[in-house]
């Protein structure tokens, strides 16, 4: 069986980039270009994803906004959020971690398949509830 990722970026380019590294290393991919838009999918999906991996730099709702939403819904709190994005301050890092996020990880840093292999570390220490020690 297929893990779900619901990928939450505005930037096209980035999301083909990421869509090509999941789906080669066998992750069905959903994708959303705004907080909007993937607060839509979580909604109408029976099946919802087993990891998001999301920006925090988007128009109208931005990453923190739309991870706020996330963990104070009942149905999508227990999702582990990983953010990927370019903001590198140590404040926007521990503001994402202490919002719910489960890791933090600058785009800069890692090439596409770190990313996934970061994203798969994650996958794996989730047991559908919550993370495993």
């Amino acid at each position: 069986m297929d893990k779900i990722l619901l990928i939450v970026e505005d930037n096209q380019s980035i999301i083909d980039l990421y869509e090509s590294a999941f789906k080669l290393n066998k992750y069905e991919v959903e994708k959303a270009m705004s907080g909007n838009e993937a607060i839509q999918i979580l909604k109408g999906v029976a099946k919802k994803p087993d990891v998001i991996l999301l920006d925090i730099m988007m128009s109208r709702m931005n990453g923190f906004e739309l991870l706020q939403k996330i963990k104070a819904d009942q149905e999508l709190q227990r999702i582990p959020v990983v953010i990927l994005t370019n903001l590198a301050q140590q404040h926007d890092v521990d503001r994402g971690l202490e919002l719910g996020a489960v890791l933090y990880l600058v785009k800069s840093q890692y090439d596409p398949q770190e990313i996934v292999d970061r994203v798969n570390s994650v996958f794996n220490r989730y047991d559908g509830n919550q993370l495993k020690a």
